[in-house]
């Protein structure tokens, strides 16, 4: 978030940016990519559409994908190099140890690239298997990562942690696409009331969603 608003600032001076739009820009359907986030508040500001970003979130802006398109490898650009310049939190969202606790087989499915995935197990100091947005099969909402990753595990039951609408809408397209998997979605973060349907677990955090995982095994 931090380094979105970092890069916005340096590509559009002025521009009225608050965390507010990209915790909006997370509830609208193919904007789980920093890059594109960037991008698309750039071409909403063009056209003066930035507070349409508001009533957006069934929609999308299809009529500026062009745009986005255009705008996005120079946006890619300088969102990485401000992930590069943003300090790290001073204590970590989740630590190797607390996750290995659960005794499950871990992954990461992420909407960035590989070049951000690496920046992000650099500032934990840990790595997991995952599958990056380096296709447009994985990127969510579309469900093949997660495909991806039950196969290579050979997972019989999958519990995804996601805090945004294409993360919810990933699971639910996985679980279409493979019913004879058990698939449960864990719902993170502000956003989590308002992408958790009845049966996802939902938590503040994912430190506090491990307490939960812990609690419902034993």
């Amino acid at each position: 978030m931090n380094a979105v608003a970092k890069a916005l600032g340096e590509l559009a001076p002025g521009l009225p940016w608050m965390d507010a739009h990209y915790l909006a820009f997370k509830q609208v359907a193919g904007f789980n990519n920093d890059y594109r986030v960037c991008a698309a508040a750039l071409a909403l500001a063009e056209r003066g559409e930035l507070d349409t970003l508001w009533t957006a979130q069934g929609t999308g802006f299809p009529h500026l994908e062009q745009r986005i398109q255009e705008l996005e490898p120079r946006c890619a650009e300088v969102v990485t190099r401000c992930y590069k310049s943003v300090p790290p939190p001073d204590t970590p969202l989740v630590t190797q140890a607390e996750l290995e606790a659960l005794g499950w087989d871990l992954a990461v499915l992420t909407g960035r690239n590989y070049e951000e995935l690496e920046s992000g197990f650099d500032v934990l100091g840990f790595r997991l298997p995952a599958v990056a947005d380096n296709g447009a099969h994985l990127r969510k909402p579309e469900p093949g990562g997660l495909l991806q990753l039950a196969d290579a595990f050979q997972a019989q039951e999958i519990v995804f942690v996601g805090d945004t609408r294409d993360d919810a809408m990933a699971l639910r397209l996985a679980r279409e696409a493979r019913p004879d998997l058990v698939w449960s979605f864990a719902a993170v973060g502000p956003l989590r009331d308002a992408i958790a349907r009845e049966g996802d677990l939902r938590a503040p955090s994912l430190r506090a969603l491990l307490s939960v995982l812990k609690g419902a095994r034993s």
